[in-house]
This record gives structure tokens, sequence and C-alpha cells, in this order.
């Protein structure tokens, strides 16, 4: 609860439809993220009726309790320097910011929560009205004799608020913000580059006025981003009411650069003893709120399930990890938390390779992928992304090299962050792991002979030295084979029963080894590796129907559909 006596109305709780109830604190950001048609807007829509209607049954997030804080004479006094309250006979008439409502008498509403008095401490900005929230306006008050309700308002009569505005308004667009004073009734912002005041002039100096005139033009007549980040910018610093704010796709019309700031400037600058739920399916807005790592930052991960809304909550501890770690923060890994599935590879190359092979027909049939790829810029990430993921709901799949099982530590984690059970299979990973280590190794001269022939050869520099003395020894691997040849460098008879048991096992958690090996041993006909290996598979060969990449066909059909349907 907030230190603050100023009152105030809050979600203490806000149970989904699944059944599962999330306890919050005034002063929290709540995150809603999902793929499409998860309930996230409805999700936002349900809280709005939740403070407002006690009658209300909602679709998404079924129930609620409110919590709220000071007393009825606090919130006379709060109300009255913040709105314009009428009566008649025993009814209150509340005007501002809003909305208005007609109800009895104030201790009567504040006893009743959630019902009228839901209206002055909420208020949800959605996606399609917010560009013209920040728009040419009529002034509507006399700010010496009565409150400003309205956020326009709130700016005319408080410069400070309003360079605040301009400053986070010029860091995303390199443009000014303020409102032209003389323009009569009408209080449009403008953008551009304010000019200064000269001499003994005003804001409503004729003077002055040409000259911000000739520099800015007004917001109206910019684009739908501007007026957007503006209308946002807003509500957000404007008001002292409400305490729930709800925020439905903040990110619309904005490029990502102002999408990643907005995220920043919520977690940055938004009222501490207030909520702010906010729907979003931007990757770049949750990189800018995770950028402030708010120790009250809540993810939330919605999944529709028939009529029903899954939801799981990303810890507070798991959010701060991903904020001080760059390559979490900063890789495509938080896209995926917006598509119902989520396929993690080792390089950039493997992801490009099994995307363009699974968008075929010959693999996702007539379905069309809800997948996002990501990859780990090799194997020891894949733990720590897996794990995120998962712990939001993600449906997660793996693909690795064969010698993911060189490292017993390793294969560990990785089984532990796909949800597996490492217990299980734990003896058969020790005793293959020493099946193939033992498996033929070459002989200590051979390996010599091959040293000798690679240093009698003429080098250009020390570093193809160095190279073709390391695909010497690791040739000499058993682990190097391994790769290159996959399941045919399996010992014959126990281990490759072990092999069989562990791969099987691996993949009903969503971990899967490449069986030739490596991705290059899908196509041997194809020389080099990575990004130019894929880029030349992919000319010569039709992904859709080259009989040479029907293994690799056959791998993803098994990993998207299962076993039982991928033939």
């Amino acid at each position: 609860m907030s230190a603050s006596s100023s009152p105030a109305i809050w979600f203490d709780r806000i149970t989904f439809s699944d059944g599962t109830e999330i306890s919050l604190d005034l002063g929290d950001v709540v995150v809603l993220v999902g793929p499409n048609n998860a309930g996230k807007s409805v999700a936002l829509s349900d809280l709005y009726e939740l403070m407002t209607n006690r009658r209300y049954s909602g679709i998404v997030i079924r129930s609620s309790h409110l919590e709220k804080q000071g007393s009825v004479e606090d919130l006379s006094s709060f109300l009255a320097a913040r709105a314009r309250l009428d009566t008649d006979g025993d009814r209150t008439i509340y005007h501002g910011y809003g909305g208005h409502f007609i109800a009895g008498p104030l201790a009567h509403l504040w006893d009743d929560v959630p019902g009228p008095l839901g209206v002055p401490f909420s208020q949800r900005l959605g996606a399609d009205g917010r560009i013209g929230l920040a728009s040419s306006m009529t002034m509507k008050i006399d700010p010496l004799a009565e409150p400003a309700t309205r956020p326009i308002d709130m700016v005319y009569i408080d410069d400070v608020l309003e360079l605040r505005l301009s400053s986070w308004f010029q860091r995303a667009f390199d443009k000014e913000l303020t409102l032209d004073r003389g323009r009569g009734g009408g209080l449009p912002f403008v953008v551009g580059k304010v000019p200064k005041r000269e001499g003994d002039e005003d804001r409503t100096s004729t003077s002055y006025l040409a000259r911000l005139r000739a520099a800015c033009t007004d917001l109206d007549r910019n684009g739908d981003g501007m007026r957007a980040f503006g209308g946002v910018i807003l509500h957000l610093f404007a008001p002292s009411i409400p305490s729930v704010l709800l925020l439905d796709e903040p990110e619309a019309f904005l490029h990502p650069p102002q999408a990643r700031l907005l995220g920043e400037l919520i977690a940055r600058e938004r009222r501490p003893d207030s909520q702010l739920f906010l729907a979003t399916h931007s990757a770049d807005v949750l990189e800018g709120l995770l950028s402030a790592a708010p120790k009250n930052l809540r993810i939330i991960r919605l999944e529709r399930a028939g009529d029903v809304n899954r939801a799981r909550k990303l810890d507070s501890d798991e959010t701060a990890r991903i904020a001080a770690d760059p390559l979490l923060r900063f890789s495509s890994v938080l896209s995926g938390l917006f598509h119902r599935r989520v396929i993690l590879c080792e390089s950039d190359a493997d992801c490009l390779f099994y995307k363009t092979l699974l968008h075929t027909r010959a693999v996702s049939r007539d379905q069309h992928p809800d997948v996002h790829f990501v990859h780990g810029g090799g194997k020891d990430r894949l733990p720590a992304l897996a794990r995120v993921l998962r712990n939001l709901g993600v449906r997660v799949d793996v693909i690795a090299d064969m010698d993911a099982l060189d490292r017993e530590e390793f294969v560990q984690s990785l089984v532990e962050a796909v949800g597996g059970d490492w217990p299980a299979i734990q003896a058969d990973v020790k005793r293959l792991h020493k099946a193939i280590e033992n498996n033929a190794p070459p002989k200590l001269e051979d390996v010599k002979d091959q040293l000798r022939s690679v240093l009698d050869r003429e080098f250009c520099s020390v570093g193809e030295l160095k190279k073709s003395i390391d695909d010497v020894l690791r040739s000499s691997s058993p682990w190097r084979r391994l790769k290159i040849s996959g399941r045919a460098a399996i010992p014959p008879g126990q281990p490759m029963k072990q092999f069989n048991s562990v791969d099987a096992a691996f993949r009903t958690w969503g971990l899967w080894l490449v069986p030739v090996g490596e991705l290059e041993g899908f196509c041997r006909t194809v020389g080099g590796k990575g990004p130019p290996w894929v880029q030349a598979v992919l000319e010569e060969h039709d992904p859709e129907t080259s009989p040479e990449l029907e293994s690799a066909r056959e791998f993803l059909r098994v990993l998207w559909h299962g076993p039982d349907e991928g033939a």
C-alpha cells in the first residue's frame, strides 16, 4: 500500500477465467501479453467494469477484489480540488476526469466500492481513440475559479508539466511540444522548434505567437504516431486521478524506437500511487519497460483454450533477471511471448533453414504456423531462453546438434528448462556418454601422421595453420564424429538402445536432437556452413519438393504435428 494519504482505489486481487488468482499492489505496472485473440483487450474492459459496476461478472477476468485508502473526509477534499461537485438534494453530481456520474452521498459511495466512484478513479485509453486525445480542444475552465478536470486543462495551468511532456516528446521525435495559447478558446498543441521569448514578451504576445506559428505545426496536422504518443503521455502525466489506468496497445501507430521509449517512459514516469494495466503486442514496449527494471513490473501472459483464458505470471525475481541480462532483454526471445509456440535453435542459420521448411505445405499442411524462431548464439543460452518462455506458458521446442550430449551438466539444464524429468533419463545419458567416448578412438600415431602432413603444407598465415590443426584434432574427437554423422556414429547394440530411449524422452518434452548430427547433415551435396550453406541449399533445392531435403521435412513434420501425425 502507498504511504500517501490521498484516497485511492486499486485492485488487490484479480481472478482469471481459468481460476488463476493474482495478487497485486498499488504502484504495480501490469503488462498483459500473449498471442492474438488471447483476451488482452477484453481483460482491460473487464477491469474497468469491475471498478465501476458491482454486479458485473467478467469474461477474461471473472472477479476481483478492490482495496482503498483514505477517509470520506479525505475523499471529499480530494474531489473538491480536482472536480466540480454539484448537489441536488441527496444526490451528488460529479463532473471531472473520466466522465461524470450521479449518485448518493459520498459516504455511501465510499462504502459501496466498486460502483460509481470507480469512474473518477479509473480510465481506459483504447487504441482507436488515442490519436485525438491530445488534439485541439476548447478551453472550458476559468483556472482561477474551478478545478482543471481534463488533462489539457491541467497542462494549461502547469508550466512544469508542459515542459515535462515536451522533454519526452523531443526524445521520441526530436521536436518540442507546447500549447499555442493565442487561439481564443482553442488549446492546440504544436510541435517543432519552440522559439525563446524575447524582451518583455509573454506566451500570448503577438510577436512571440507569430514566431511560434512560423516554427511549429499543429499536432493535429502531423502523423498518427506523434498524435498517439502525445495522447498517451498527456494522460500518463497530467491527471492526479485515476489510481487505475488501463492502456490498450500503447505501441499503436509508433515505430519500434518510439515504442521502446514509451515503455521506458511508462516505467520511469508513472505515478507511484497508481496501478497501470497495459495490453501490448510489442516486444519493443516490453523491452522499454524492462530497461527501467521496476521492481513492481508484473508480466502476465494470456492464452485462450476454448472459452477459458489461461493466465501465467512471471514472478518479480524472474523479471529482474531478464532486466539484468542484456541477451535476454535485447534478443528476440521477448517476441515469443506473442506467439503460440517458439522454436529455439543454436544459430540464425538454423532458424532460417527450419523456418523456411516449416512454412511449406509439405510440413505444416494447411496450417499457418503461429510460431516464432529464436537463436541462442550457440548452445549455452538455450536453457535460459527456454526457461523464461516456459515460465510464461509459451510452448517451447528446442533443436540442438547431436554433440549437445557431450556435457552432462548442460544436458541436465536443458532437460529441466523444457520441463523434462532429468532423474528418469540420467542413468541412460551417463551410459550413452561413456559409450560414445569409448567408441573406437583414432590411434595416436594416425593423428600424429595427419598433423605432420598439415605442418608440411605451405600456409599464407598463422590463422590458416591453426585452423588446419584444429580440424585434425576435432575430427579425432568422438563428439566431432557424432556431429558429422549423427545417429550413424552411435555404437550398435546397447548404446543405440540407450540413445533411442533418451531421444524418445527428449522429443516428448520438446527437445529435438538433429538426427543427422548438425544442420549441414541434411544436405551433404552442398558444401560450407552457416548462412552461406543455407542460402546455397535454398537456391539449389526446392524446400517443398526436393528429395534431398525429405529427411529435414520429416524431422520438422514430427516436431510440429507430433510423432503420431508427423508421417
